[in-house]
């Protein structure tokens, strides 16, 4: 009966590797708070499931070993401010189709190889505002990317 992962509820659990698949087990689970894996420098994987819909600020923070996490299939509208902020491992991440806003910091000192979002309109990033490949390459905010790719479901 799990609906939410408090502020701080798992922060600095070293034995932490991955979140896929265990937090699928909980079906009610709706609100992961702030800093909720903060400092989880084991943490290689996440895998955030549909039923969550409010997703808190610094959740990842500080999480070096995390490799890759995945919200494909959550309900988020918005990453908080400084999401995955020193994840230095961070190579793959993938948004979901609610995406609506992406906070400051977000990816700051990431080593983003792939962020792949289904969004079709592009999410405002930071205080500002911006539906498809063609939105993304003319967005303010996506401009500075290599390349583009739609995703074909």
């Amino acid at each position: 009966n799990l609906t939410e992962i408090a502020d701080r509820g798992l922060a600095g659990k070293a034995n932490l590797t991955s979140l896929i698949n265990i937090l699928l087990n909980f079906p009610n689970l709706n609100k992961i708070g702030n800093e909720a894996f903060e400092g989880c420098t084991n943490l290689k994987f996440a895998d955030i499931p549909n039923t969550v819909t409010h997703f808190g600020s610094n959740v990842f923070a500080n999480c070096s070993s995390l490799e890759g996490c995945y919200f494909d299939q959550s309900q988020i509208t918005s990453l908080g401010v400084s999401t995955f902020v020193g994840c230095s491992a961070l190579s793959t991440v993938t948004l979901p189709s609610t995406l609506t806003y992406i906070g400051e910091w977000a990816f700051h000192n990431c080593s983003l190889i792939g962020l792949y979002c289904y969004a079709t309109t592009p999410p405002e990033v930071y205080n500002s505002a911006s539906a498809s490949v063609s939105a993304y390459q003319n967005s303010t905010y996506w401009q500075g990317f290599r390349s583009y790719n739609a995703i074909n479901n």
